[in-house]
């Protein structure tokens, strides 16, 4: 699945904490990216890459207005 959430910052991280309770993600399936940061490319990498450990995981990336 994929969630594209905008607003306000408190709204957000509800959500993504529900978003991690319905699937039954836990932290350590979780990557955070900042675009202010870091490059859309290593966000994509992490999206295309499978997790040895977990079926799911969660790519949360910030600041996606800063696409180059």
């Amino acid at each position: 699945m994929i969630y594209l959430l905008i607003g306000n910052p408190d709204l957000i991280n509800k959500n993504i904490n529900d978003i991690k309770t319905k699937n039954n993600i836990n932290d350590n399936s979780i990557s955070k990216y900042d675009l202010e940061d870091t490059s859309i490319d290593e966000a994509i990498i992490d999206i295309d890459t499978f997790n040895l450990f977990q079926d799911k995981k969660l790519v949360i990336v910030e600041n996606i207005n800063k696409i180059e």
